[in-house]
Formats: C-alpha cells, structure tokens, sequence
C-alpha cells in the first residue's frame, strides 16, 4: 500500500464496513482481510486516525478499531511462525501511535491505548525500551486530559505485576519501570492532590482531577505487589500522607448521579483502601507508624456510607 491514493481507498473501504448495505460491507470486510498481508497495513490505519480532515465518525473510528484488531491478531509471533508485520511497520507504529493517542478524540483514544497495551505484552520492556521515558516525559504537563490518558496505559501495562508469578525477569522488569517512573509518580500525585483546595467548586475541574489519582493509586499498588520498592518505603511519609488526605476527603461534586455506581471519589477512595490492606498485610513493620492514622480515617468514611449500591 503507499500514499495518499492508498488512504482514499482505505478510507473507501472503511467507509464501506459500516454502509449497512451487505454487499458493500462484504466487498469492505475483503479488502481489508486482503490488505492486512500488505506492507505498511498497520501505520495507513494509524495515518487514518491521525487525520482529522477525515471524518472520526464513522471512519475514524473505524481504523482504529481495525488497528487494534490487527495488533492483537499479529503482533504476537511463534518461533516457528512467519512475521506477520514488517519489522519496519513495528517500529513506525511504536514510534507514532503514542503521540497519536495522546492528540485524538476520546472516541479512538481508547482504542489506542487498548492497541499500546497489546504491544507492551509483547515487547515492553527488551523491545521497546523508549515507551515508558517517552511517556514519563510527556507528563510534564497540567492538562489532566494528558495525564490522565498516560496514567491509565501505564496502569494497565503494569497491572499484570499484582497477579504474576515471581521470576527474575519480572522484577528486572518492574525494577526498570520503578527507576524510570517512581519520581514521576510522587511528585504527579502531590502536584495532583495540590489542586484539589483550589478547585473546591469546580465539579469538571475535581472529576478530572480524581480520575488521575484514581489511576495513580492503581500504578502505586500494582508496583507495590510483589516487594515493598525501596522508593515507597523511603517516600512513604509524602505518599501516604497523600493518600490519607483522599480517604478524608468529602464534596458533594463528586456524588455520582447514578447512586447505584460509584462515582469517582468512591473508586479513588476505594484504591487507597486496598493500598492499606496490602501495606497492612505485606509490610507491616514499615506502614505500623501508618495504621492508627487510616484506621480512624476509615471508620470515618464507613459511617459516612449507606446502603446504596455504590458503597458495595
């Protein structure tokens, strides 16, 4: 495939998966069966998304579901296997598809990050060593959008860590992400919670806000699972003085309107919750000073509670 005609003819057949019509849809669904074996399949689709002349819905949003499924049916390879993606189009891909996530629409952006972890299955950390300090360098920002989108591909990459079995390669991998990512981490979540006071009556401005420390707290736990990191032991005093202040916290901004769900205040409270536990139970010397101090400060939230579904 080569540009731009193989754009307007992807695009065509994009456009043709959604027509309602069958026999178009059908001739679509061939074409891109067919093109999947081309050279250069995998970053057209990423350059379909990219371009915001293109219309997202339908078309848009099209290629990036194709992208995903595309990565999940080829990125993986057998010993005994041929490559199904040119090395060239693995790497185009690795090194574009970050900045295209983080400057699209929601309506493909999750389909991106869907498509980023799919690859950090397979090649985080050997074969893709620049995705993590690549993202911790975008994180140099304010806009919680930005952040918030990181913090949510990092937490599903590193969330394998909590359940898997220990080996050297496993902690050769989570020692890689703590050095690169642990600094970040702790200065993001205090920078986070200290817009919180100024942000008391804004209910937009406080959801997105939440929606990054509830994933801050889902990476904090996940790099917590398997050993205490260093890092969290020596920095224990600013993290969980952090932490404590979001079981303490109450707005009623961020009372969910469904109160048969919890909304995002009771997810991140619930997050630092299961950080205690785990604290509690696995690193008990080191969190004691910690445990008087969350259990009031859990009570407290408990008799706050009631029987609606989002407290379950």
């Amino acid at each position: 495939l080569a540009n731009p005609q193989a754009i307007e003819l992807l695009v065509r057949h994009l456009q043709g998966t959604t027509s309602g019509d069958a026999k178009i849809m059908k001739q679509a669904e061939e074409f891109l069966k067919n093109a999947e074996r081309e050279a250069g399949y995998g970053t057209l689709l990423l350059q379909v998304v990219s371009q915001k002349n293109i219309p997202l819905m339908p078309i848009r949003q099209a290629a990036a579901l194709c992208l995903k499924n595309f990565i999940k049916k080829n990125w993986k390879t057998d010993d005994d296997q041929k490559d199904r993606i040119h090395p060239d189009d693995r790497n185009k891909l690795k090194a574009n598809i970050t900045q295209v996530m983080l400057n699209t629409e929601p309506q493909v952006k999750t389909q991106l990050g869907e498509s980023i972890h799919l690859i950090c299955k397979e090649d985080f950390p050997a074969k893709w060593q620049n995705f993590l300090p690549d993202l911790v360098k975008r994180l140099d920002t304010k806009d919680p959008s930005t952040i918030f989108t990181i913090l949510e591909v990092i937490a599903s990459v590193v969330h394998r860590y909590r359940y898997e079995a220990r080996s050297e390669n496993l902690f050769r991998e989570i020692k890689f992400v703590l050095v690169t990512f642990q600094s970040a981490l702790l200065k993001l979540t205090q920078m986070i919670c200290g817009l919180i006071p100024s942000s008391e009556n804004n209910g937009e401005s406080l959801r997105a806000i939440f929606k990054c420390l509830d994933q801050a707290c889902q990476i904090f736990y996940s790099l917590s699972s398997q050993d205490l990191p260093e890092f969290m032991e020596d920095n224990m005093e600013a993290f969980m003085t952090c932490f404590l202040g979001l079981v303490q916290y109450k707005n009623p901004l961020l009372n969910p309107k469904d109160e048969d769900e919890p909304g995002l205040l009771d997810k991140t409270q619930t997050g630092v919750c299961e950080i205690v536990r785990l604290y509690t139970n696995k690193y008990e010397e080191e969190f004691n000073k910690w445990v008087p101090k969350f259990v009031t400060a859990v009570w407290d939230l408990l008799t706050r509670t009631n029987e609606k579904g989002r407290f379950d």
